[in-house]
């Protein structure tokens, strides 16, 4: 799952349940933004001023640098417990102190219209976040987005990605051998620095095992692994195989001119 799909999930969740614990007046709610993820503590900050109470509170944990950097201390040690920090010296994990900080933050439930539920606006705000395609591929521009960063590619490998995410629109994969070159060619004419291509049809089954390592480097390269994973994969025995997307279907937009194919 791509960063911005799985803070646009933990918003919800985590809305859902500090909604559900500062639901009444009784009670109070202590949230901790200590450790983890930056963008995840942001949004646990964002989500108490707007469900937070008078008695809530929020809190962040200080540790100075020469503890925090050291991959081998996790807390205050009773005995002592001398490791390397981040400048070669030998610090001791018992001498470490770790400082509790209340932060304050704006209570905006009282601020906010009336009739106005914050959780239901955090589930509109993060709607086409969850949504979005990973994948959109426009071979007329000779263009790709992946996670909504744009990459330009080489035509043949741009086509030849536009060929597999059609077929995976349509349930299918592209097969090893007897591919019509018109699969990849009607894409492959649309790039912008297209030249004639001299291909057999059927496709011959090593023209497609190339462009598939060309275009699985040219993925890995720009960081597009899905599942930590190659982008297109070869399923089933390899004289009969067929290459797939390691996506689905809703996973991909393909752009026909100015049209948006999507499933």
């Amino acid at each position: 799952m791509d960063a911005a799909r799985a803070l646009a999930l933990f918003a919800r969740r985590a809305s859902a349940l500090i909604g559900e614990l500062t639901a009444s007046d009784e009670g109070s709610l202590h949230v901790s933004i200590a450790g983890g993820r930056k963008p995840a503590a942001a949004m646990l900050g964002a989500l108490m001023a707007l469900h937070g109470r008078p008695q809530d509170r929020l809190s962040h944990v200080l540790v100075e640098p020469e503890w925090l950097a050291g991959s081998d201390f996790f807390f205050p040690a009773r005995r002592a417990r001398r490791f390397f920090g981040p400048d070669g010296r030998a610090v001791d994990a018992a001498e470490a102190r770790v400082r509790l900080l209340d932060l304050p933050f704006p209570r905006l439930r009282k601020a906010l219209p009336g009739g106005l539920d914050p959780h239901a606006a955090v589930e509109a705000a993060f709607d086409d976040a969850i949504d979005a395609p990973r994948l959109v591929v426009d071979p007329a521009q000779g263009r790709l987005w992946w996670d909504g960063m744009a990459m330009d590619w080489p035509p043949a490998p741009l086509a030849f990605l536009a060929m597999l995410a059609e077929a995976c629109l349509s349930g299918r994969g592209v097969p090893r051998t007897g591919a019509p070159r018109e699969a990849f060619m009607a894409h492959y004419r649309k790039a912008p620095r297209a030249r004639r291509l001299d291909l057999p049809d059927p496709l011959d089954g090593e023209w497609v095992e190339e462009k598939v390592s060309r275009l699985n480097a040219l993925a890995r390269d720009c960081g597009m692994r899905p599942g930590g994973g190659a982008l297109a994969r070869r399923h089933g025995a390899r004289a009969q195989s067929e290459c797939r997307l390691a996506l689905t279907p809703q996973d991909i937009r393909l752009r026909q001119g100015d049209a948006l194919e999507q499933a």
